[in-house]
């Protein structure tokens, strides 16, 4: 199933325990209580990178991993709309 493909990307990423940890925090974005709709931007907005210093070799596959999560982000909104 879909969902338990999507908890385990968030649990990679140590997302799915904050969202577990701050429950009342994430539930205005993670549930749908009418009008906004939950968008990429929202979520990207909720989660600010830490990156390594510009130019290391870390920061490089930071940038990566942070635009695939980006395209993710516009992938499954466009499915949703």
């Amino acid at each position: 199933m879909c969902i338990f493909s999507f908890k385990d990307g968030l649990r990679t990423l140590g997302v799915l325990d904050a969202i577990v940890s701050h429950d009342r925090l994430f539930e205005p974005l993670m549930c749908h209580a009418g009008d906004p709709v939950l968008t990429a931007k929202i979520i990207q907005d909720a989660f600010v990178p830490t990156m390594s210093a510009v130019g290391s070799s870390k920061r490089n596959v930071e940038n990566d991993v942070y635009s695939w999560w980006l395209d993710l982000l516009q992938d499954i909104e466009g499915m949703c709309m």
